[in-house]
């Protein structure tokens, strides 16, 4: 049974016919994605060979076989879709992106189709890593093709698509993608899965861009919620002054304060 599809893949819904235990394959649509299929398997064993605090099983997929060549990856168990975030949803998923952290990985891909939650919805886990990069113990910053989500990225990513619109010779191809990136991102997404209408406005201001990448009024939109919302920005400040080092127990502390928002 095919369960969906992606811009790299299409994944299907396997069933033991002598044990009917489940399992979930996720094929390559064409060979130029299999670098990013390699990609993700090397990722998602680094992140299990961490196991922060035993937590791999609850924040990730695990996978059972995989194409050496990244043509197939196969998981072990089928994941469900969220179409809103409760409050503890939203702090587990601040854990999720602690746990990267520590492992020195980023995603890159944070968006709410990437995130999605076990058969029970006791527990979301983060998938699609083939865009994930490792950086070194002390690296801050990794000049990277631009790669993953946009619109749920921070503002300063945000801006740096309009030096490539306000001049016609630059097209932006590369960001040096900060550590924090994915937390940006989280707190976005957040905002996008417990705030519907904030979530449609969105959707509709990437359709209605003009720019190649979508972004003019993707940014004057999160530019706006900021302004008009000091428990946002407040958040961003956290990050933005956190020099390497975020306070993810104070920010999973101040969700709640998400909940009513002007937009």
């Amino acid at each position: 049974m095919k369960l969906g599809f992606g811009v790299t893949s299409i994944v299907y819904l396997l069933q033991n016919i002598k044990n009917h235990k489940g399992a979930v394959l996720k094929i390559s649509k064409h060979d130029d994605y299999s670098v990013y299929f390699q990609n993700e398997v090397q990722i998602l064993k680094k992140l299990k060979k961490f196991n922060i605090l035993n937590k791999f099983d609850l924040f990730f997929e695990n996978i059972i076989d995989s194409s050496s060549s990244g043509k197939f990856i196969m998981f072990e168990q089928r994941l469900y879709k969220l179409t809103e975030f409760t409050l503890h949803q939203s702090k587990q998923l601040i854990d999720v992106i602690e746990y990267l952290y520590k492992c020195n990985i980023i995603h890159r891909d944070i968006r709410p189709t990437n995130i999605m939650v076990d058969l029970f919805g006791k527990h979301i886990k983060l998938i699609d890593f083939g865009f994930a990069k490792e950086f070194e113990t002390n690296e801050i910053e990794k000049n990277l093709l631009i790669e993953g989500t946009i619109s749920y990225g921070h503002l300063k990513f945000l801006y740096s698509f309009f030096e490539e619109e306000q001049d016609d010779s630059l097209t932006v191809t590369h960001y040096k993608y900060e550590r924090t990136f994915d937390l940006y991102c989280a707190i976005n997404v957040i905002i996008c899965m417990t705030h519907r209408e904030f979530d449609k406005k969105l959707r509709s201001a990437k359709r209605e861009s003009t720019d190649q990448h979508g972004v003019s009024k993707v940014y004057n939109l999160w530019l706006k919620l900021k302004e008009n919302n000091e428990n946002y920005s407040e958040l961003l400040k956290l990050i933005d002054n956190s020099n390497g080092s975020p306070y993810f127990n104070i920010i999973k502390d101040n969700l709640e304060k998400l909940e009513k928002l002007k937009y």
